[in-house]
Parts: structure tokens; C-alpha cells; sequence
């Protein structure tokens, strides 16, 4: 008798409907939270970093960007200036990122790999490309 009533109580819990769970927020992927933190949209009222720009919305890991110093407006020397942050950057030993032509235009190129990248790292990058940039148009031409 014991063991039927074993049996009973199990099925009964193995039947019984789950605890409804609170809902969970997804995490948002690392290069998702990079470009809506860091970049201006058309609709921000104010831009996070006026210095950068992102040139499409992340589709995956992979996010173009290009780096706007608000001096310099012609498009071959902002070419010129991208490509060598990108390599002055990278030789200063604070990260290492990529560029590529997009649409003709010189643009930096970063790949979030690693899922414990955090909103900190995202920033420091974007704060050392900035620095490196000063440097760069600090040089004599």
C-alpha cells in the first residue's frame, strides 16, 4: 500500500503544472551593447561618442566604425587617418583591431569574440583609439 501511494503522489507531481517562471531578459550580445552604447544613432538626441561612428547596425560579432575627428572633413585624408589609427593603435599595444573598405571608405573593423566581454572593455577600446588619434593629428605633417 505504501508503495502505491509512492507511485500515486509521483505521477501526481510529474502531472502538476511547472511554477510559472519570472521572464528573463536575454543578454544583449557584447557587439550589440558596443554599437548602441557607443555610437550615435539618427534618432539619439545626443550622441555617445561624436568622434566615432558606426556604419551599419551589427548583424553579427562584426562592426564597421569609422573615426571622425570633427576637424577634418575631406574623405581621402579621414581614409588616411583610419587606416593609420588603425596602426598606431594596434602598435601601441592597447588592443588590436582591423579595418577594411566599406562602401570605398577606410573603416575600422572590430570582432567580439570572447562572451565575457564587458561594457568597460567596449569603452576602453573606443577611449584608446580616441587617444591614439590625438596623437595622430598632433604629429608634425
Amino acid at each position: 500500500m505504501v508503495w502505491v501511494l509512492l507511485f500515486f503522489a509521483a505521477r501526481v507531481v510529474a502531472q502538476a503544472p511547472p511554477k510559472a517562471q519570472p521572464p528573463q531578459q536575454k543578454a544583449q550580445p557584447p557587439v550589440v551593447v558596443f554599437w548602441e552604447e557607443g555610437f550615435p544613432t539618427a534618432d539619439s538626441a545626443a550622441p555617445a561618442r561624436a568622434d566615432f561612428v558606426a556604419l551599419h547596425a551589427p548583424e553579427s560579432n562584426i562592426l564597421c566604425f569609422r573615426w571622425l575627428p570633427s576637424d577634418v572633413h575631406d574623405e581621402p585624408t579621414l581614409d588616411w587617418l583610419n587606416r593609420r589609427l588603425r596602426e598606431c593603435y594596434n602598435a601601441s599595444g592597447r588592443g588590436w583591431i582591423t579595418s577594411t573598405v566599406l562602401n570605398g571608405r577606410r573603416v575600422l573593423r572590430v570582432t567580439l569574440m570572447n562572451p565575457r566581454t564587458q561594457e568597460t572593455h567596449l569603452t576602453e577600446l573606443l577611449d584608446g583609439l580616441a587617444i591614439e588619434g590625438k596623437r595622430l593629428l598632433a604629429e608634425p605633417a
